[in-house]
């Protein structure tokens, strides 16, 4: 074992990346009293660095003035060995985002009662720490500022929580953010956040409305693309209506989440607490279940594999922390099940976003990539075919005519007018098809009209003259061509 400090044990590493590490830890105490624990402190790269330690301790002082059921506890502030640690509550079961994605993939959406019931203890714990004040008695102008998927918990038998106020703002804050700096999520930074204006509690009351919208519909009101479009649109655009997107949506439901993501922050919730009681009022219209156990259910539902490895692990007499750390060793941590680790890693910020565009950017190059090497081949196999003797010839096309013109427009490239009567042969001789223009045709292109564009002239000045006969095979016999002979006028 390692120890933390002088009072915590390491069990197991539990994520790194970023600014911190996280660790599964323990506490003993007399007559067999043992307490997990989750220890985040620096990274090995960042702990000397004067800043870093300024914001980990900015949020150790913000934590220690909340004290809520739906917010995480930090219990201790440790420095051992040059190390700044925060000793935060243990919790068992997944953040919000592992839970949507699970449900997404059988096609289902968290349901109405559950969905609210999470959104209505967020907004209790938002309420909370935007109303603390300080021992002389002002206000201490806490905002969140990262309110997401990432950061919401649920552990197994129904708690909801509220995680990481790393970046939040307050007026106890040591550190201070840069000029011309946003700190926050693309999808879940009001528009205010994003323009970098000044900001207060409405903030936090846009990202729930954010979160209950997603999770009543299994995607995000503005998408998960490139960041700079996600941005733009909170600012420029309303999202699609969540009645849009789920059929029998309530209405209410609809109404609220559309006035907690008012652009204009005048038409927002003024508090979190406003928005959590229209919430309450519309599930009791709706007789919803906003029990714990109601949550738990679905816990049980979509996390049942974790559920019963864990059960299996009690039966054989294994504490909880050797079941994390046996599963964090034999299958890694995406194995684990335990959402205080990867939901306070910061390294996990943005890492959906831009997936989908760079994909399609490294289409081009490859295909691109592929169309010469294929020019390349076919043009090897034709020089090594006529090496065999001068009776290789074209198949006769209706006019009797041999020329290769008609696969010019498959060359992908411009290229000088030698060069292009030799292009024609890849065509047949890869796809074994009549040389035809109607076989051409389609490898005159790409497959999408991006890259056609790379000529300066469009793909059509190098068809035949209108007054050129359509050529039609007469045989499937396909031969490549001899070479070119320089001095021949090309045909017309």
């Amino acid at each position: 074992m390692v120890a933390a400090g002088p009072r915590y044990e390491i069990v197991c590493p539990l994520a790194g990346g970023g600014m911190a590490e996280l660790h599964l830890a323990r506490v003993a105490g007399p007559a067999g009293f043992e307490r997990l624990v989750v220890v985040k402190r620096l990274s090995a790269r960042l702990a000397g660095d004067p800043g870093a330690i300024q914001a980990l301790l900015d949020e150790a002082r913000i934590a220690a003035t909340l004290q809520h059921t739906n917010i995480v506890q930090v219990h201790d502030v440790e420095v051992a060995a040059g190390h700044v640690s925060l000793a935060m509550e243990f919790l068992h079961g997944h953040d919000v985002r592992d839970l949507v994605r699970r449900l997404a993939r059988a096609h289902e959406v968290v349901p109405f009662d559950q969905a609210i019931a999470i959104a209505i203890a967020v907004c209790a714990g938002l309420h909370h720490a935007h109303d603390r004040v300080g021992a002389d008695g002002q206000p201490l102008g806490i905002v969140h500022r990262d309110v997401s998927p990432h950061n919401v918990l649920v552990t197994y038998d129904g708690a909801v929580k509220l995680i990481d106020f790393g970046i939040a703002r307050a007026t106890m804050r040591m550190g201070r953010t840069e000029q011309g700096i946003i700190k926050g999520k693309p999808g879940y930074m009001s528009p205010e956040q994003v323009r970098g204006r000044g900001i207060d509690r409405r903030a936090d009351v846009w990202a729930t409305a954010v979160l209950l919208y997603e999770m009543t519909t299994g995607v995000a009101p503005y998408g998960e693309g490139d960041v700079f479009d996600v941005l733009r649109a909170t600012v420029d655009q309303d999202p699609v209506p969540p009645e849009e997107r789920v059929a029998g949506y309530p209405a209410a439901l609809a109404a609220i989440i559309r006035r907690g993501m008012a652009r204009d922050v005048s038409l927002r919730y003024p508090t979190a607490e406003a928005m959590g009681a229209d919430l309450e009022d519309l599930a009791r219209s709706l007789r919803l279940d906003l029990s714990p156990s109601s949550l738990a259910g679905l816990m049980e539902r979509v996390f049942s594999t974790q559920l019963a490895a864990w059960r299996t692990a009690q039966r054989e007499g294994r504490s909880l922390a050797e079941h994390v750390a046996a599963l964090r060793t034999s299958r890694g941590w995406d194995a684990v099940d335990v959402a205080a680790i990867e939901a306070l890693e910061p390294a996990a910020e943005t890492r959906p976003l831009a997936v989908p565009v760079s994909r399609r950017r490294r289409v081009w190059p490859a295909t691109a990539i592929v169309i010469v090497l294929a020019g390349a081949v076919a043009t090897l196999i034709a020089a090594v075919v006529n090496a065999g003797g001068p009776d290789r010839t074209l198949a006769p096309t209706a006019s009797g005519a041999t020329a290769p013109v008609p696969a010019e427009s498959a060359a992908p490239t411009p290229a000088p007018a030698p060069a292009a009567t030799t292009v024609s042969v890849p065509a047949p001789a890869v796809t074994s098809v009549p040389p035809t223009p109607s076989a051409s045709t389609p490898r005159s292109r790409p497959a999408r009209p991006r890259p056609a564009r790379r000529t300066s002239s469009p793909p059509s000045t190098s068809t035949p003259p209108p007054t050129s006969p359509t050529p039609t095979p007469t045989t499937p016999t396909v031969e490549p061509p001899p070479p070119p002979d320089p001095d021949a006028p090309l045909p017309r």
